[in-house]
């Protein structure tokens, strides 16, 4: 059996700033589900993609939008926000829509090194 690839990917626009509001939950979906591990760092603007589905409407999201809650349902999902880039209330385990954990630049570095490949979305 082949070893397990891992995935770093930079999370750092908006939602709904690109053409597609989904680009980058359509391509971390497509990774998990070709075997890929993930390591989802959430930075600046893409923080918001952590609003829970309380407040959607802060972040731009239509109050249905779960996507990102459902990834770990997928294949083996990290998922990271850089502490100066938190939304206030988003990180609460009950109001967030996937689990994170804060970090700092210089860890989230060293996790971003230690992945197979990275992308920014």
């Amino acid at each position: 059996m082949a070893a397990s690839k891992t995935l770093g990917c930079l999370v750092r626009s908006a939602p709904y700033a690109e053409r597609s509001g989904r680009d980058a939950l359509d391509l971390v979906m497509a990774a998990l589900l070709d075997g890929w591990h993930l390591e989802l760092f959430f930075i600046g603007d893409g923080a918001l993609h952590l609003v829970g589905a309380k407040q959607p409407s802060s972040a731009g999201l239509p109050g249905t939008w779960k996507g990102w809650k459902s990834l770990p349902e997928l294949g083996p999902v990290r998922a990271w926000v850089e502490a100066s880039d938190a939304v206030p209330g988003s990180l609460d385990t009950h109001d967030s829509l996937l689990a994170c954990r804060e970090t700092n630049a210089g860890d989230m570095a060293k996790r971003l090194t230690a992945c197979d490949r990275v992308v920014m979305l």
